[in-house]
């Protein structure tokens, strides 16, 4: 199945799967989707990691692929940053 970026905003919203059992898919393959995600707001980066896990079945896989990956999880690691403490 390929899922568009838009139904996974949605399916976070609607605290959602996007129509696929918990534990049914071998692998994810995310490229350049994690960074669309917020790291605050409603901690949605942590929410779509722990759908990502939900849906992979037992010894699935998860690709990702996002540009500056370092900076994304000194961000995650670092949430109580301030607006200027955000750019290094």
């Amino acid at each position: 199945h390929v899922i568009p970026l838009s139904t996974w905003h949605a399916a976070l919203a609607e605290n959602g799967t996007v129509g696929l059992e918990p534990g049914s898919v071998h692998t994810i393959y995310a490229s350049y989707v994690l960074q669309t995600f917020h790291y605050r707001l409603e901690d949605e980066v942590r929410a779509t990691l722990a759908l990502w896990h939900s849906l992979l079945a037992p010894g699935g896989k998860l690709y990702l692929s996002v540009p500056d990956f370092s900076t994304l999880c000194w961000l995650y690691l670092n949430p109580s940053n301030s607006m200027n403490g955000r750019f290094r």
